[in-house]
Parts: structure tokens; sequence; C-alpha cells
């Protein structure tokens, strides 16, 4: 199993703040290899809420393919931490959506089963459009 993430991708930063409270060791290696915000990654761990938590998620944005690198080389040369990259990718799992139209009852009761659907599924999709059609509604996801 890998970590289901790519360089670029905006969940870069929310894959690395998950693990900096799940896991130890990468927490320890972010701090050794970003020592200019290693006392914000230690108060994060003791209090997830506190003001370093966005110090902490800007530091990674503005060195997510530094931050992205250093995961892959943990999780390379540590086989034991396969059940964090898999509780993480299931945390940060989508469907993609985006060019589907779906087709439901016009209701309230298909609506909310609708919707339902889409975040216990985890939908990700920009935008979307709904036409009415008499009885039914067209939904377009863009």
């Amino acid at each position: 199993m890998e970590l289901k993430l790519q360089k670029n991708s905006i969940y870069v930063v929310a894959h690395c703040m998950y693990l900096l409270l799940a896991v130890e060791q990468i927490r320890d290696a972010f701090i050794k290899n970003f020592s200019e915000i290693a006392a914000d990654i230690v108060s994060y761990k003791s209090n997830p809420g506190c003001s370093c938590r966005h110090k902490v998620e800007k530091f990674i944005e503005q060195n997510k393919d530094a931050a992205y690198e250093l995961l892959l080389s943990i999780f390379n040369s540590n086989p034991s931490l396969q059940e964090n990259i898999n509780n993480v990718n299931s945390v940060y799992e989508y469907i993609p959506v985006n060019g589907h139209v779906y087709t439901i009852d016009n209701t309230d009761e298909a609506w909310v089963q609708f919707v339902g659907k889409m975040n216990t599924e985890k939908w990700a999709f920009t935008n979307f459009s709904t036409a009415s059609y008499g009885e039914k509604i067209k939904i377009y996801f863009i």
C-alpha cells in the first residue's frame, strides 16, 4: 500500500496535519527537518486548537514539495507505518464526480437521500447546477 497523495494535491497540508498528531515518527522527522517550526509542532500536538496550528499549516503550504518528499521518505523507510497510511488514505479518499449528471425525484426526501449519499461517499466537485423537469431534478456536476 502506498500513500495516495500527489505532490500538487491540496490535501498535502491536511495529510501532514493529521499525521503530525497521529504518528510520533512523522512528528519527530518534521521537527528535525523543519526546525524553524519545531516549537509550533510540539505545541500543536499538545493543543490541536492552538494558534500554532495555523503557523504549521502555513509553513507546510509554503513548503509543500519538501513536506511531501519527507512524508514519502518516512513511509518508504518505515513499513511498520502501513496502518497509518491506510488511516490517512481513508480519511481523505474521495470520488470525483465532475462531469456527471444525476436525476432524482423532485421531492424533499429524494434530495435529502441524494445529499446523504454525496456525504457518505465523499463526492468531490467544484460546483453543481440543477434543473427541474416536472417530477424530476437533474443535477449537473461541474
